[in-house]
């Protein structure tokens, strides 16, 4: 889920590097408990409805209890699927922050100083990186500026002021950074604000079926 070195690091000059700092939280299931745990439900719904195989329903039953149970089994699988992808997120995930740990150590010792970004599970698994950011100074102000995206909540909403939006801009700002926030919904194609400046300004490179007329932020 980082396969471009600006969803990994960005130079703020100086000799001053920000990365993401990832905080993990192992899931408190396993993937063997969670089918077990689909299995037994399922049974259940079974039971419930009075049949012995799921895929074998009655043909009189009325079509208000074929919703229902359609429903309730849907409603059971999709919970399955929302914790398998959570645990295959994780592992994932681990193997993205040992690798930032070591890019990490490698520019201790080249002697950079390294500032830490939030990021968790989430902004891991949604392509939602933080580092994708525009730097520049401003030529009216002199001020070095940065152009951050950010994130909408699991409600759809965007707030600069919640969250990792507000942490980072913090961040950035106490590194003495003017921040300049951006509305960016570019991770839903696996990028951020700075792929899209790349894939603007050579529009040649852009992979097959990419189309930046769509992208907005």
């Amino acid at each position: 889920n980082m396969f471009h070195l600006d969803q990994k690091l960005v130079p703020l000059g100086d000799g001053i590097i920000a990365m993401p700092k990832i905080d993990l939280v192992a899931p408190q299931i396993t993937l063997e408990e969670i089918r077990t745990q689909k299995d037994l439900a399922l049974k259940e719904l079974a039971k419930k409805f009075g049949i012995s195989n799921l895929n074998n329903i009655p043909p009189e039953w009325s079509q208000e209890k074929f919703n229902q149970f359609a429903e309730e089994k849907l409603t059971i699988e999709d919970s399955f699927y929302r914790q398998r992808n959570t645990i295959e997120s994780y592992q994932s995930a681990i193997e993205v922050k040992n690798k930032l740990e070591e890019y990490r150590k490698m520019m201790s010792e080249l002697g950079f100083k390294i500032i830490d970004l939030k990021a968790d599970l989430n902004t891991f698994a949604n392509f939602q990186a933080y580092t994708n950011v525009i730097v520049y100074k401003d030529k009216n102000t002199n001020e070095r500026t940065i152009i951050m995206p950010i994130f909408p909540d699991a409600q759809g909403n965007y707030n600069e002021n919640e969250g990792f939006n507000l942490e980072n801009r913090k961040i950035f700002e106490n590194a003495g950074f003017k921040v300049k926030v951006v509305k960016d919904d570019v991770y839903k194609g696996k990028g951020n604000i700075h792929c899209l400046i790349l894939l603007a300004q050579n529009p040649q490179n852009c992979p097959r079926g990419c189309d930046l007329s769509s992208a907005t932020v």
